[in-house]
């Protein structure tokens, strides 16, 4: 996969559906500065991004991974794009609506219950004329409840904020219902005793923290931009070892953990009978089930394998 000519198809097809970077990492939920990653060849996407990526430029996995269109599929890529964006697009309109509709119905009660309670004080009718006055005082609480938290929301998302944590938790959160696509975040223990959870843009960031690790992190909201280990935790530690030992191979297969995330896995059985799940890279040609050999991993990431020739 070469990143500068995966990069230029990229940004080609981009320009190509007038769509702008800050539009795509909207449909990717990622940042602009991913894209632009992306399109300079100083980054590759994640492989658990690919096919959400292909989907919204209209072309293939293999496409990306070559570098290169294929002309044939073009045609068929961009329906299935089309079909996506439109989605999205009826998706952030429909949130507009919902609000506006929220903010009609409560300014229209709230300008009503203030009506009906100057014409009962103006007529005596005090019991009426409480009971409009409350409306009026609670629908004015909410919409002061709704604008500062939107305000505050607002606010948020504009301020990043640098600062240490450990983080106690990995997890991925799931939402989207029958077709539920999984997001991954991590639970921080921040200075002040504060805990947050923060969504993770890129899985390969995700596999890389472990609980108990001590991070340096920036994030926006509720979303980790960037992170560095300063004192990887037990945990890490135990998964930095290297192990060695003779086993059998059983099968190899692909893991989905998300809708748009899956890797390659294989499992094997140790001499004591233990049987060990390994991420394997996706070029590696498995041997035939029930093949002995020495193998070589460390924390869940097969490094080497060796068939013993009997």
């Amino acid at each position: 996969m070469d990143a500068k000519r995966t990069g230029e198809l990229i940004q080609n097809r981009r320009k190509q559906l007038d769509l702008s970077q800050k539009q795509l990492a909207e449909m990717l939920d990622i940042s602009p500065k991913t894209v632009s990653k992306w399109e300079t060849g100083r980054g590759l996407p994640d492989t658990g991004i690919l096919l959400p990526l292909s989907e919204c430029l209209g072309c293939s996995v293999e496409n990306l991974l070559k570098g290169e269109l294929d002309s044939e599929k073009t045609e068929q890529n961009n329906q299935q794009r089309d079909v996506a964006l439109n989605r999205w697009k009826k998706y952030a309109k429909r949130k507009k609506y919902n609000r506006a509709i929220m903010g009609l119905v409560l300014s229209i009660l709230f300008l009503g219950s203030l009506a009906g309670g100057i014409i009962s004080a103006f007529e005596n009718r005090s019991a009426l004329c409480v009971l409009c006055v409350c409306i009026c005082i609670g629908s004015g609480i909410i919409i002061s409840i709704q604008l500062m938290s939107l305000r505050i929301r607002d606010w948020r998302k504009q301020t990043p904020v640098v600062t240490e944590g450990m983080i106690l938790e990995k997890k991925i959160r799931i939402s989207g219902g029958g077709s539920a696509t999984g997001y991954p975040c991590i639970v921080v223990r921040l200075y002040g005793d504060e805990k947050k959870t923060l969504d993770i843009k890129e899985w390969s960031v995700y596999d890389m923290l472990f609980p108990g690790d001590l991070i340096a992190l920036t994030y926006q909201g509720f979303v980790l931009i960037e992170c560095e280990v300063l004192k990887p935790g037990p945990v890490a530690q135990e998964a930095a070892i290297l192990h060695v030992a003779k086993a059998q191979f059983l099968k190899k297969y692909v893991r989905t953990v998300a809708r748009w995330h899956h890797y390659p896995v294989a499992d094997f059985r140790l001499e004591n009978n233990e049987k060990v799940i390994l991420r394997v890279k996706e070029e590696w040609t498995s041997p035939p089930a029930g093949t002995s050999g020495e193998l070589q991993w460390h924390g869940e990431y097969m490094d080497s394998w060796n068939t013993i020739i009997s």
